[in-house]
């Protein structure tokens, strides 16, 4: 994750079509793993995620608020149930 934001913090004012898509998937990329799907290593995405970035069109029409919600009740579970200590996810939703 520390790459990605090295690599894609600068945007320059004019972009080639291409280079825009490729710092539009770092943004997402870097979305996935530090704020919506976290895990406890900070600086992994699982591949789960990234496949759904092949396609920006289809990635935009997909139910993402859902998938969170989601996650962050499995993480709930596993954080309840298993006696892990770390809690991970969108906590923005709590």
């Amino acid at each position: 994750m520390q790459w990605l934001h090295d690599e894609f913090t600068v945007v320059t004012k004019y972009l080639e079509d291409i280079e825009a898509e490729q710092f539009a998937r770092a943004y997402i990329m870097h979305m996935f793993g530090t704020c919506l799907f976290s895990d406890t290593t900070t600086n992994k995405v699982h591949l789960r995620w990234l496949l759904n970035l092949d396609d920006l069109d289809v990635c935009g029409a997909m139910s993402w608020g859902n998938a969170v919600l989601a996650y962050l009740y499995m993480v709930l579970y596993k954080t309840s149930t298993m006696g892990t200590t770390q809690l991970h996810s969108c906590l923005t939703l709590l």
